[in-house]
């Protein structure tokens, strides 16, 4: 384990190396519980350190607390002289373990190389060395003919019922004829003009169709007692414009009472959370009495628009 940067680079300063080593702490502790968990019945006896001397107090009382058993590899003892610590050291001191240390697990990175150019040599061969030695049974081959065919006269079996259907459906179409025999260039012309301003009508009427269904919903909600609705109108200006023209009538034999009634009606619609989305603009546009089976009634509009008209 290296606790010093590698050799070229500037020396960290007292705090970065007390973060590296508060790091390399955490590492050791991950690493003996995944060892332990891994293999509970072995016990570590020694885990050899290679640090630098700045270093080795305070990984002395972290070894100490913790209860791990480590020890300092004196480099200089094994290397007979000082080194730089530096990634180049760690590598070349790991490698040459492998004497004292021998692995179970044999690594011959030549061995695969070479049986993979074996393995692509191979896929090179002609078809007629790769069918060499095979040996042909004539009775496999009759009974994959008759297999294959068997499978091939199902489906036709099965596409024939539907064949048979769409030819009917496209006997049963209206004849129509075409409308270029006998017409000039500039007739065609003009008629595919007017065939793409209906399609373009068509396709702005179903995309800016606008739906009053919810707001339409609200209004039966937001009546007061006395007031009831005689019409109603909607208009759609543009792709994005809406007007809604409400026509109501109030009775309450009191003629201050029939004006709040009113006021009170465009309140609600007003505070309909639906309704106002909808429509920005509700303002009263006329109010008016009316004899209506002998009783004096008022008379009012209401006009609803989602944009200022301008």
């Amino acid at each position: 384990m290296l606790t010093q940067e590698p050799a070229g680079f500037e020396q960290v300063v007292e705090a970065d190396r007390i973060q590296k080593l508060e790091k390399l702490k955490n590492e050791i502790k991950i690493s003996l519980d995944y060892y332990k968990r891994k293999f509970p019945e072995k016990a570590l006896k020694d885990i050899s350190l290679v640090s630098d001397k700045e270093s080795h107090q305070q990984l002395t009382a972290f070894s100490t607390e913790a209860s791990i058993p480590i020890k300092f590899v004196e480099t200089q003892k094994i290397l007979g002289k000082s080194a730089t610590y530096s990634s180049v050291l760690i590598k070349s001191f790991a490698a040459s373990l492998f004497k004292v240390i021998p692995l179970k697990i044999k690594i011959n990175l030549v061995g695969a190389k070479l049986k993979t150019a074996k393995v692509v040599a191979g896929l090179g061969k002609q078809p007629s060395a790769l069918l060499e030695g095979l040996k042909l049974d004539f009775r496999y081959i009759i009974l994959g003919i008759i297999i294959y065919a068997a499978v091939f006269g199902y489906g036709l079996m099965r596409i024939k019922p539907v064949k048979e259907e769409i030819n009917s459906i496209i006997n049963q179409r209206v004849k129509v004829n075409s409308p270029v025999e006998g017409n000039s260039i500039d007739e065609l012309s003009e008629l595919g003009s007017r065939y793409t301003k209906k399609i373009n009508n068509l396709d702005n009427l179903i995309k800016n169709q606008k739906y009053v269904t919810y707001p339409l919903d609200a209004i039966p909600r937001a009546l007061p007692n006395g007031v009831w609705l005689s019409s109603f109108n909607f208009n759609q200006k543009g792709p994005t414009g809406m007007e809604l023209i409400l026509n109501g009538r109030v009775y309450l034999a009191d003629n201050e009472k029939e004006v709040e009634a009113v006021n009170v009606f465009l309140l609600n619609l007003k505070k309909d959370p639906v309704f106002s989305k909808n429509f920005k603009e509700i303002n009263i546009n006329s109010i008016d009495r009316s004899i209506i089976e002998e009783k004096n009634v008022l008379v009012f509009t209401i006009v609803c628009r989602n944009i200022s008209e301008k």
